[in-house]
């Protein structure tokens, strides 16, 4: 099994919101989609303790943004995995009530899925 591993940089505006979009042009050219992939998600420098965090996907061809996960902490890790886990074609990571001007970094791995 292969693992991909990427990090992104998300950097809070001055209302301490901010979000960044992985899909195939800022992940090596792979679509998640064509390689039935999954991912885990993971966000670091989360702060205050009342920040938040959310991953929305976007389907295959779609343009509607749906909301996977919503209301995470700096504890917590979102996976999108497994045989009957959602097809996706890009993911937004959106971070809320953080410090303004903070730099956040989301860590994000994926792997084929196995049938």
């Amino acid at each position: 099994m292969r693992y991909n591993t990427r990090i992104f940089t998300v950097t809070a505006d001055g209302t301490g919101a901010g979000s960044v979009v992985i899909d195939s042009s800022n992940f090596g050219g792979q679509s998640f989609a064509d390689a039935r992939r999954n991912a885990q998600v993971t966000i670091e420098g989360l702060v205050p303790a009342t920040a938040r965090w959310a991953v929305e996907m976007r389907a295959p061809h779609g343009s509607a943004w749906v909301l996977h996960q919503d209301n995470a902490t700096s504890a917590d890790l979102i996976l999108l995995a497994g045989p009957n886990a959602p097809l996706f074609e890009s993911l937004r990571v959106s971070v809320s009530s953080v410090t303004a001007g903070a730099v956040l970094q989301v860590i994000l791995t994926a792997w084929e899925r196995e049938f």
